[in-house]
């Protein structure tokens, strides 16, 4: 190991799950050099699936959520800068300036101090923010986004005080409310402006079995439509107008209509941008060789698909750091893992792994292995005899079999998928 590389000084901006994350794998793989995490949330860096699915059912305790506890940080020589933001990156001088926020300033205002903070290594993990509605009356009392803690647990007070529930947007955060607003025992009901929820990741197979599993749940699913007014009764919104014309009651709204990389910081830096994000690459560093981005702003280097993947999801945050770890400590590794995501709603649990490239969305084959109706069943995206993408639906240790079949382009038949007799670790070893 270099131990010069690995005494450099780290400064990541961003202290959510793959901030925190990066801070920890460092330590883990033997990075000796400072470490400082510079954030806007106040909070531990936490993992933030369980804000859409266990924290918002109340079956798991924020302490849950941290990555690890306060303590770790200190016992490690890690300083957390929380409820600061950074207001500017100067490349040159490799310095960030920064202040506190206006909610974490001692006379709660604007008027504070700016500090800045040398750098040799800066990694970028600044994440996403949820997209708002551009609506009249979007910043009404009763309408919820979620991408906090805060968001999270203000969201699971709502649903319990409320009978009547209106959600825009039938992506996974929109459908994963759905069905904790259920559980709540809300009326719900879910705005979808695609022909299927989920259609545009998944297809129509897939996606007509998750519209029916929430039809099934008693929701009100309303696709092909679009909320085009918010009527208000004072700060609150009582109804949604359609683009039909028609009105839709409710006691709260649900935003979820996507999120948007967190780039303004480094929108005057000389940096390659690709997918919506910060194009780095198989290294996760960007086109400044002292700057690194991991998690949702990060375009990383697929050399099997030959382009630049960015994704809003888990496994990004989680994994981009064990191999940044392994980089800043002077040691050869590369991100080659496929996208990968998870999904719990009612008694549904899904994984899916693998990447469909846009443009040939039209012409792969969905191959389905099992029984869709009772939803145990394996789906796999079949292009030329390859597979790109596979999604088990109650059927669990598949994801390993189903990503080698993927990394190593085994040839297979329709046959052979579907035929349950025939072990994927099998084909795998083929």
């Amino acid at each position: 190991m270099n131990s010069a590389e690995q005494a450099k000084k780290v400064v990541i901006i961003g202290a959510g799950h793959g901030g925190g994350r990066t801070a920890i794998t460092l330590r883990e793989a033997g990075y000796s050099g400072e470490i400082t995490i510079l954030g806007t949330e106040e909070s531990l860096p936490y993992e933030r699936p369980g804000l859409s699915k266990g924290f918002l059912q109340g079956e798991e305790k924020v302490d849950d959520l941290y990555l690890q506890p306060s303590s770790w940080y200190g016992d490690n020589d890690v300083t957390r800068r929380t409820g600061v933001e950074v207001t500017n990156i100067d490349p040159q001088g490799r310095q960030v300036t920064f202040r506190e926020t206006a909610r974490n300033s001692s006379n709660g205002s604007d008027d504070v101090l700016s500090e800045e903070q040398s750098y040799e290594t800066l990694v970028l993990a600044t994440g996403s923010e949820p997209r708002k509605l551009d609506l009249a009356g979007a910043g009404a009392q009763n309408i919820c986004y979620l991408r906090s803690i805060d968001d999270s647990q203000r969201l699971r007070s709502q649903l319990a005080q409320a009978q009547r529930v209106a959600i825009i947007g039938a992506g996974w955060i929109g459908l994963e409310v759905a069905a904790a607003a259920r559980r709540a025992d809300c009326a719900v009901t879910v705005l979808n402006r695609e022909a299927e929820p989920l259609i545009g990741p998944l297809g129509e197979t897939l996606a007509k079995m998750f519209g029916e599993l929430h039809l099934e749940n008693g929701v009100t699913l309303r696709n092909n439509t679009s909320v085009s007014k918010l009527i208000m009764d004072g700060d609150r919104i009582v109804a949604l107008e359609t683009d039909a014309g028609d009105q839709i009651g409710t006691d709260l709204v649900v935003a979820g209509i996507g999120v948007t990389p967190r780039l303004s910081l480094v929108a005057d830096l000389d940096l390659q941008h690709a997918a919506g994000g910060i194009a780095v690459d198989a290294q996760l560093r960007s086109s400044d060789p002292n700057i690194y981005a991991v998690g949702d702003i990060a375009a990383v280097y697929n050399e099997q698909f030959d382009r630049h993947i960015r994704l809003e999801h888990w496994a990004g945050a989680m994994r981009h750091p064990d191999t940044l770890a392994e980089v800043l400590c002077g040691r050869g590794a590369k991100y080659d893992r496929l996208p990968y995501f998870f999904t719990d709603q009612y008694d549904l649990g899904s994984e899916y792994v693998g990447y469909v490239p846009p443009e040939v969305r039209d012409d792969v084959e969905v191959v389905v292995r099992g029984d869709m109706r009772s939803r145990e069943f394996i789906a796999f995206y079949l292009l030329d005899h390859k597979i790109l993408a596979g999604m088990n639906i109650n059927i669990w240790d598949v994801s390993e079999d189903i990503e080698k079949l993927i990394m190593e382009e085994t040839p297979v038949t329709r046959d052979e998928l579907e035929d349950s007799n025939v072990a994927l670790s099998d084909l795998a070893r083929r």
